[in-house]
């Protein structure tokens, strides 16, 4: 009898926290807007700095070209001026001096980092933050989970090399391996690619980094990337469940898609469950919206992923290494540029 009340007490006790959630992915800070990013601690930062072996700097983002891009994908625009400017009080001047001016869907095109207003759902935004609570003000900002709030990435990341060190399947472009389209890599790949690495697996406040070998595809064939490989919603609560800070992809997509939906959700779009509804994205859903876990797409791996080939057999596994970035800090943004992010080895 004491176990029935005592069951019947928790039952309830549960139901009323339940109850007092804005939605079932509320934080245990109602007000954080920071998500991930909380794990880039100081202790966090001494630890990885240990991970520099050669001072080896490599960028991990594309150079923003508007001839690279050519017609960028949804109808984003990427337009650079430049023109010189004079003193025409002065007389003399034997100085000259450019000024320029970029028209972009700057936080949302190329290399790009996806902020915690960049996807939501009915129910609420990451942390429960509602439409409304999002904005937009006056100004055409968001008033929530804007990308000024993240705090700087200076952490651990893992290389997932899914060209050199997987037997998932690949086709051929331009004479080189890259995962097969719309292929969606699964936990199984996931694992077996860290065993053929030998690297540790993720923890709380890494970064993890998938090499599908796509980023040639980049300024050549950019429509292509609407049915990019990538993860699907197994991977991505893999991921959430370990306190990653970030994926990053070197796909336009960071998940499995067809015609820029995933995959998985083409067949089922109810799949994470009906009380959802329809779901468009889902590493976007469950990575950004119910982790707060950032997500950075169209990376440039390919460089690094040779870097690496040609280190295996160290006394260091060189899988993994220190990752530096911070966002653009662009108020009211929901993304920003990623092209600064960098692999220090």
């Amino acid at each position: 009898m004491k176990r029935l009340i005592l069951a019947l007490v928790i039952a309830w006790v549960g139901s009323a926290e339940a109850a007092e959630k804005r939605c079932p992915w509320q934080q245990d800070d109602p007000e954080d807007q920071i998500g991930a990013t909380r794990t880039q601690t100081p202790e966090n930062v001494l630890e990885s700095i240990k991970l520099v072996r050669t001072g080896e700097i490599i960028r991990l983002g594309h150079v923003y070209d508007e001839v690279t891009l050519g017609t960028p994908p949804f109808g984003r625009v990427f337009d650079v001026t430049i023109a010189p400017f004079s003193f025409p009080d002065e007389e003399e001047n034997s100085q000259s001096f450019y000024s320029g001016g970029v028209v972009a869907s700057i936080g949302q095109i190329a290399t790009q980092f996806d902020g915690l207003a960049h996807a939501g759902h009915d129910m609420g935004y990451y942390n429960c933050f509602t439409h409304e609570e999002i904005g937009p003000d006056e100004l055409g900002r968001t008033t929530a989970l804007g990308v000024e709030l993240v705090k700087p990435f200076f952490t651990r990341a893992i290389l997932l090399d899914f060209v050199n060190n997987s037997d998932v399947p690949k086709v051929d472009f331009n004479g080189q391996q890259i995962v097969e389209d719309s292929y969606t890599i699964t936990v199984a790949d996931v694992e077996a690619v860290l065993a053929n690495q030998g690297v540790e697996g993720p923890g709380v406040g890494d970064v993890v980094l998938i090499h599908t070998g796509w980023d040639a595809l980049f300024g050549i064939d950019n429509e292509r990337h609407f049915n990019s490989p990538g993860i699907g919603s197994e991977v991505a609560w893999w991921l959430a469940e370990r306190g990653i800070a970030m994926l990053g992809t070197d796909t336009q997509h960071s998940e499995a898609a067809v015609g820029g939906r995933s995959t998985e959700l083409l067949e089922d779009p109810y799949l994470l469950g009906e009380e959802y509804g329809f779901i468009f994205n889902s590493a976007h859903f469950i990575l950004i919206t119910q982790h707060g876990i950032h997500l950075l797409e169209w990376m440039r791996l390919g460089e690094l992923a040779a870097a690496v080939k040609a280190d295996v057999g160290g006394d260091a596994n060189p899988h993994e290494f220190l990752f530096v970035f911070s966002p653009l800090p662009i108020k009211g943004l929901g993304g920003a540029p990623g092209s600064t992010a960098m692999a220090v080895r």
